[in-house]
């Protein structure tokens, strides 16, 4: 017997477990004690369910009948107009015969009704309280919920109020006319003490209506020796349990608007006298049998853990060794039994640990991470594949003179120490060590990870290399050491990747006639000289110093070589290697985030919209309300016809579908802090067929004073100019495409520089070179980083932002960079709302626009931040009823080198929009570029110097519901160019705000 315990942990149990079936007793205790416990709390949560049903159903049936009266007055067009003309001219007696109309018909069992009516900047109209209308009055005080729902908070909010010592519900929503906001009007009837007590009766608790530590609606009880309990427990999380008139009772509180809590709260008590009683003589009987279990249950585990924790422990340390990296740990095996087993497998699997170990670091040193990483993460075999990589040869200039006649140790060191750098500026850009041949590196970009830069990041880790051997042959001058060169060679293009060699040994390495010219410039290159081929160079031209050097011929190749030299590149502090699964986790995440949405789309319009992320439950809100986190997205679904674009506004043509996912994360802390973080995944900023990328599109943060008269706003977000930019993707843009002004924003050249006026005026007939190459066309609003200051004065609104990109940029140029903070562009925007229906803005944006090109091709040594770009802007909108009209017009400047005076272009849009039917609209616009003409330096006037545009619009547009709706758009693009023909563009867009 004492053998069997020895050698079986299962016979240690065994005997554990016989000796606490005593322990039975005490187990029935436990189960009991908790039974009575989720017993109580059953009745409880039942009790407090009915409540809660009785009080939404009383609630909901008021809601009915608000709903009911308000539909009468915002169903009726005619209604809506008289409402309209009443509140644009001030004349509240006809608001109040409309309402006197309405409310008679409507027949309301109570009749002290709330109505009260605000304009569209919230200022209180009219208040019909009972049968008295009060001109100009806010008796309710309904102005801030108005403010609320004008601002966009919601288009329908449901609120508490008391007037006159009784309790109000109201329900406040925006009136429109013909897709027009006119206002606002507030609901209201009744909550009184009758109404609370004949659900008390009903569910057997008490109920009151809490507001400012008063029971202004409840039952008698609730009114009376609990009222004062109701205020102390009101605002408290979950249930609270109290002693309060003789009994105790679970209190519940709820506020009576989430987005409020200052409104009040509903509470709701249930006794539990009656539910107590019964488990209370249980739990006293088990008393005794549960104290003398829990004392055997001690005595047991004081023995068992004397044979037990010993050896687990010893396990646990020794697993603490062997995750801090000591393979080397065993634990001693006192035992044959499972314990003892245990111990025998773990030092097993530490010893198996340390010979993969030395695998690895063996590994790690022969060749790179990257290619250590590849290797290991699938079976080795033979076999490679094609990748368009950059490939950097380097050596070392001089190297075998030098070390002519030294000891072998002594050419070791030297070569190391150069190696060492050499390999640091290769791994610093992401890039793969293939090999060192003497004195020579090999060093491999875009293999075996996949990097669209991999040709900038190539010429930036061979001008890292130029300047570490300056580094270190500093540190020789002082050893009074000879100095050390380098030459360096490029080459981008189309290799083989894979394993070579043989079965039983191989090799990660690239091969092909990229490889082999890479090393013929190397060869080629003198001391401290990069060159690399033309394939390289339009890579990376945007920022690099380039200096063309013509024609060279190299051994093994036909034909000549156009070859350059790099002379220097902006460096950053070192690239991450995560770019691709960056995006792939964006793009991810924006799927699922849809997807959530997706199994309940099919209920589309069960509340008059699709569902959305808040409807679904999904936020963060603070009990205290303070904190919040919502999220919300649109899905877009255009289908695209292009004809050929020979005027090269789009990047493609024939029919294809681009989606468009957006998440936006809105996440406030109080009145004052407000911060917005948008993902966006899309066929790029241009539409192009099978792209799909993910992209953080803004990213700030805003300090307000509360009031929203005043704020101030720093991060990534999209530039304040114009009045496109705040409507564009959203369910006010009328049109699939944006007006030319705002299209075709690119239009002059950040990377070329023309070398005197005739070669700058030859640019508009050269479409095919300059705008792939100079100017490409962005279909997207820039979102530059800055800093903005926006608030409002009365009737006027104003922005003043500093971002760090030019008016008209591509994407490129949007990313933070120490340059664009130094020399920011300005912009500035203001709008005046005349009348309610008349609105007038004017923009300003100036900055410079000139990317990485070279010193020398800027005339008398100017630097490239004395060139910009500046625009002014002037819009006029108008709506009325049905229709809406918009006209702008865009003053356009630019300095360009070597073309004397600045370069005008004036853009003109004008639009008009009219509801043909409920949820229906039409829309008609007509953009305009011209271009005009100039005077170089000597006085010479040019004409045009681009080629007009002229675009025409038509779009027919479908709300299917509030949040969601279909919109088809035809355009034509016509270039005042002989020969040009017009492009054209169908297109269909459905979009669905979720």
């Amino acid at each position: 017997m004492i053998r069997v315990l020895r050698e079986s942990l299962a016979a240690k149990l065994l005997v554990a477990l016989v000796g606490t079936v005593g322990l039975l007793l005490g187990v029935a205790y436990v189960v009991v004690r908790q039974e009575a416990s989720q017993q109580v709390e059953r009745a409880v949560a039942t009790a407090v369910t009915r409540a809660q049903r009785q009080l939404d159903t009383l609630e909901t049936l008021q809601h009915e009948q608000v709903a009911r009266m308000g539909r009468a007055l915002t169903e009726s067009r005619r209604t809506l107009a008289a409402l309209d003309d009443a509140i644009s001219a001030g004349d509240s007696g006809v608001v109040a015969d409309v309402v006197s109309q309405q409310l008679a018909v409507a027949a309301l069992p109570d009749s002290n009704v709330v109505v009260a009516f605000t304009d569209p900047n919230a200022r209180p109209v009219l208040t019909f309280f009972g049968a008295r209308p009060m001109p100009g009055a806010d008796p309710v005080n309904v102005a801030p919920v108005a403010a609320r729902v004008l601002q966009g908070a919601s288009t329908e909010l449901r609120t508490f109020r008391v007037v006159s010592g009784q309790l109000y519900t109201l329900s406040t929503q925006i009136i429109q006319l013909a897709g027009r906001t006119i206002g606002t009007v507030t609901f209201g009837l009744p909550l009184r003490n009758a109404d609370a007590q004949r659900v008390s009766d009903v569910v057997g608790a008490q109920v009151c209506y809490l507001v400012d530590g008063q029971c202004v609606a409840g039952a008698r009880e609730s009114r009376g020796l609990l009222a004062r309990t109701f205020a102390e427990a009101a605002g408290r999380p979950g249930t609270v349990r109290v002693h309060a008139a003789g009994r105790e009772w679970s209190i519940r509180t709820q506020p009576l608007s989430r987005s409020e809590a200052s409104q009040g709260y509903r509470v709701i008590a249930v006794p539990l006298d009656g539910v107590l009683a019964p488990f209370q003589r249980i739990i006293r009987a088990l008393a005794i049998g549960g104290a003398a279990a829990l004392l055997l249950s001690v005595l047991l585990g004081v023995i068992l853990s004397r044979g037990l924790t010993r050896p687990v422990r010893a396990l646990v340390d020794a697993a603490g060794r062997v995750g801090q990296g000591d393979y080397g740990t065993e634990v001693t095996v006192r035992s044959r039994d499972e314990l003892g087993t245990l111990a025998r497998a773990f030092n097993d699997m530490t010893r198996g640990l340390l010979l993969k170990e030395r695998y690895r670091s063996v590994l790690h040193k022969v060749v790179s991470r990257d290619v250590a990483e590849e290797l290991m993460s699938r079976d080795v075999e033979l076999g490679g594949e094609t990748r368009d990589v950059s490939v950097l040869f380097a050596d070392l200039r001089g190297f075998t003179a030098l070390t002519e006649g030294m000891e072998p140790q002594a050419v070791i060191a030297l070569l190391n120490e150069c190696m060492e750098r050499l390999s640091a500026a290769v791994e610093t850009e992401g890039g793969v060590v293939d090999k060192y041949v003497g004195d020579e590196i090999m060093g491999v970009f875009g293999a075996p990870v996949p990097q669209p830069d991999h040709a900038d990041r190539a010429v930036c880790a061979a001008v890292r290399m130029r300047r570490a051997m300056a580094e270190l042959n500093a540190v020789r001058a002082a050893r009074q050491e000879p100095p050390l060169a380098i030459g360096a060679g490029i080459n981008s293009g189309s290799v083989v990747a894979g394993n070579m060699g043989s079965s039983d040994r191989l090799n990660y390495t690239v091969l092909g006639e990229t490889v082999n010219l890479a090393a013929r410039l190397c060869a080629a290159a003198g001391a401290d000289e990069i060159l690399v081929t033309a394939g390289t160079a339009a890579q990376v031209r945007a920022r690099a110093e380039i200096a063309p050097l013509g024609p060279r011929r190299f051994k093994g190749f036909a034909a000549d070589v156009e070859v350059s030299a790099v002379r220097d590149i902006p460096l950053t502090a070192g690239r991450r290697r995560v770019s691709g699964p960056a995006v792939r986790a964006i793009t991810t995440m924006l799927i699922l985030a849809a997807g959530l949405t997706a199994p309940a789309a099919a209920r589309a319009q069960g509340a008059g919209g699709l569902p959305t992320l808040r409807g679904l439950g999904l936020g963060y809100e603070s009990p205290s309300g303070r904190y919040q986190i919502a999220w919300s997205g649109q899905l877009d679904l255009e289908l695209l016809s292009l004809s050929a674009p020979d005027i090269g506004l789009v990047k493609g043509n024939g029919t294809f579908l681009s989606p468009r996912l957006r998440l936006y994360t809105d996440m406030f802390a109080g009145d004052h802090l407000y911060g917005l973080l948008e993902l966006s995944a899309d066929g790029g900023e241009a539409p192009t067929r099978g792209l799909f990328e993910g992209r953080v599109e803004q990213a700030y943060l805003r300090v307000s004073n509360g009031g929203g008269t005043l704020a101030f706003q720093a991060g990534r977000f999209a530039n304040p100019f114009g009045p496109y930019q705040a409507r564009h993707l959203t369910p006010q843009d009328l049109f699939v495409r944006p007006s030319l002004p705002y299209d075709y924003r690119t239009i002059m050249s950040r990377t070329i520089v023309a070398a005197d006026p005739a070669a700058f005026q030859s640019w508009q007939d050269r479409a095919g070179f300059f705008r792939p190459n100079g100017a490409p066309p962005v279909w997207q609003v820039p979102y530059p980083w800055g800093a903005m200051a926006l608030g409002t004065v009365g009737r006027l609104s104003y922005r003043v932002a500093a971002v760090n990109s030019a008016p008209s940029s591509e994407p490129a140029a949007w990313y933070l960079d120490a340059d664009g903070v130094r020399h920011p562009s300005w912009v500035g925007a203001v709008r005046v709302a005349v009348t309610p229906s008349l609105a007038l803005e004017g923009s300003y944006d100036s900055g410079p626009y000139l990317g990485a090109v070279a010193p020398a091709a800027l005339p008398n040594g100017r630097s490239r931040w004395s060139y910009r770009q500046t625009l002014w802007s002037g819009d006029v909108a108008y709506a009325r009823g049905p229709v809406m009209a918009d006209a702008e017009l865009l003053d356009d400047r630019w300095d360009v080198p070597n073309a004397g005076t600045a370069l005008h272009d004036l853009g003109y849009v004008a639009s008009v929009q009219s509801d043909l039917a409920a949820g229906v609209f039409a829309a008609l616009r007509w953009s305009y570029l011209d271009f005009r003409p100039w005077t170089d330096g000597s006085g010479r006037t040019w004409s045009d110097w681009d080629h007009d545009v002229a675009r025409a619009e038509a779009s027919l547009g479908y709300r299917i519901a509030t949040n969601a709706g279909v919109l088809a758009s035809v355009l034509s693009d016509r270039q005042r160019a002989a020969g040009a023909h017009a492009q054209t563009l169908f297109a269909v867009r459905w979009w669905w705000a979720f």
